[in-house]
């Protein structure tokens, strides 16, 4: 097997999937999901986004408050 065909990614993944069911779920009227609002329905496109977000910015903060921590130590 060539590296290349172990790197290629093929179809949407599991957040893709989840987009589209619950995209058809609203829009066919199915009713615990036709109340809920459309952010809750995009959910799987940004989710994964912000949830690398808030861990870079957690990772940031302990780094850098360990850094400071150390650097007083000195």
């Amino acid at each position: 097997m060539d590296n290349k065909e172990l790197s290629q990614c093929d179809g949407m993944g599991l957040f893709g999937w989840m987009f589209i069911v619950l995209f058809a779920l609203k829009l066919g009227g199915v009713m615990p999901v036709t109340a809920w609002s459309w952010w809750w329905i995009t959910m799987p496109l940004w989710a994964p986004f912000l949830a690398v977000l808030i861990f870079l910015v957690i990772a940031f903060l302990w780094f850098f408050t360990l850094g400071v921590i150390q650097d007083k130590d000195k």
